[in-house]
């Protein structure tokens, strides 16, 4: 599973610790907040990117990237990107006419995968299936397996252009939510 961590520096705790000598508890209620803030956001655009790069819709994307928060003891929180392969039918695939299904990867052009088809299972999964071959022949109509493509951690890693941009805006944003939370609890003191 792939991490993006979201800390605090040593100056900017420095400074932090200056302006809210006066509010009691005041680094507590104003860290983990902030670093759980920026953590969403992070997910949102790291969701954004992967999407772009990928071609899968961003809803998808972000069911597979979890936040692992901050709390009060611990101020550090982690985006944990999926390492599970992601079904082939995520990336627009159609079905053929006796051509096998085409996919697009990436927002390339279209690839295509012959002898797949699209299925409908009993619980209402619908997936991109192949049918078992032995050797050079198939196995007949059964069994069928589900075609599955990169992972989202898999996206990530192997753009790096990604995860820079990502790891660049979650930065700006810790300590834009920092400066708020510290104004929201003066204001509230």
């Amino acid at each position: 599973m792939s991490r993006i961590d979201v800390v605090v520096d040593q100056g900017m705790m420095n400074r932090l610790t200056r302006t809210l000598r006066a509010v009691p508890g005041g680094l507590k209620r104003v860290i983990p907040p902030a670093i759980n803030k920026t953590a969403t956001q992070g997910r949102t655009r790291a969701a954004r990117r992967i999407s772009k790069a990928s071609g899968i819709k961003v809803g998808e994307v972000r069911k597979r990237i979890r936040i692992q928060r901050a709390t009060r003891v611990r101020w550090a929180a982690a985006l944990r990107l999926s390492n599970k392969r992601l079904p082939l039918i995520l990336f627009s695939a159609r079905q053929t006419v006796a051509r096998g299904v085409t996919y697009r990867l990436g927002g390339a052009t279209r690839s295509r995968l012959a002898h797949g088809f699209i299925a409908v299972m009993p619980s209402g999964h619908r997936g991109v299936y192949m049918r078992k071959w032995q050797g050079d022949k198939r196995a007949g109509r059964l069994p069928i397996v589900e075609q599955m493509a990169l992972s989202v951690a898999g996206v990530y890693s192997k753009g790096p252009q990604v995860a820079a941009e990502v790891m660049r805006e979650t930065r700006g944003l810790l300590r834009t939510n920092i400066d708020r939370q510290v104004r929201y609890v003066l204001m509230k003191a």
